[in-house]
């Protein structure tokens, strides 16, 4: 389906046809409310979009981006396709590719972190040691620039657990930058001068759900990251 023109901060239209809607998310908004009776979450300004635009009222989102985190995100229109996607999404399928801006230099320039990540009471997560707890998390990595004190690294996702990329960079010495939540002052630096994370969901490839055709979509790399590795 043709992507239709339509202005929003939260999003841009990257795909749409009756059973789904891929946006490419801003930073700055949430994906869903998170129980706070937040307003303008990326769920509800599509939602808002689609009410304007067809007889659609509600979307269902498959996966989420941490607010500060930019990129692909797709929705279903109906709670059966939903279903599909949730279900593709659990066993791995979709293929998500994230670039992402950390500290210092990572090494060996690539590998793969795994761990089992919990939620602490704060609902920060960390990775745990501990036998049987936490939920497998497995990112693959790779650099691909190396930027003085900094370095341009791409991410594959095998799991999609909350905050994965996060933790995982942050527990290895080299956390995001401006992700000052997981860590800390070593996540500032001097160059860095956006109030997001340098972090962003690049690509999405997926089996449409209903179709069975296989989709790609890409996205930009935000300004603000392509200005840093310049």
């Amino acid at each position: 389906m043709a992507q239709r023109e339509w202005r929003d901060r939260a999003f841009s239209i990257v795909f749409e046809d009756p059973y789904i809607i891929v946006v490419n998310k801003a930073a700055h908004v949430l994906t869903v409310a998170t129980g706070r009776s937040e307003r303008h979450t990326l769920a509800s300004r599509v939602e808002h979009y689609l009410r304007h635009t067809s007889r659609q009222r509600e979307v269902w989102v498959a996966h989420r981006l941490d607010r500060g985190v930019s990129g692909l995100v797709v929705f279903a229109k109906s709670r059966r396709v939903l279903g599909r996607l949730r279900q593709a999404f659990a066993h791995h399928a979709p293929q998500r590719r994230y670039l992402a801006i950390v500290a210092g230099v990572v090494s060996p320039a690539s590998g793969t972190y795994r761990s089992h990540l919990v939620t602490a009471r704060n609902l920060d997560r960390h990775s745990t040691r501990q036998p049987g707890r936490g939920e497998l998390a497995v990112t693959h990595y790779c650099v691909q620039r190396v930027l003085g004190d900094t370095c341009l690294v791409e991410v594959w996702l095998e799991t999609g657990r909350r905050n994965q990329i996060r933790v995982q960079f942050a527990e290895a010495g080299h956390p995001v930058l401006g992700d000052l939540r997981y860590g800390g002052q070593a996540a500032a630096h001097r160059r860095w001068h956006a109030r997001r994370l340098a972090l962003h969901a690049l690509s999405l490839a997926l089996e449409h759900p209903v179709t069975g055709q296989w989709l790609e979509f890409d996205s930009q790399l935000p300004r603000c990251m392509q200005q840093f590795i310049m």
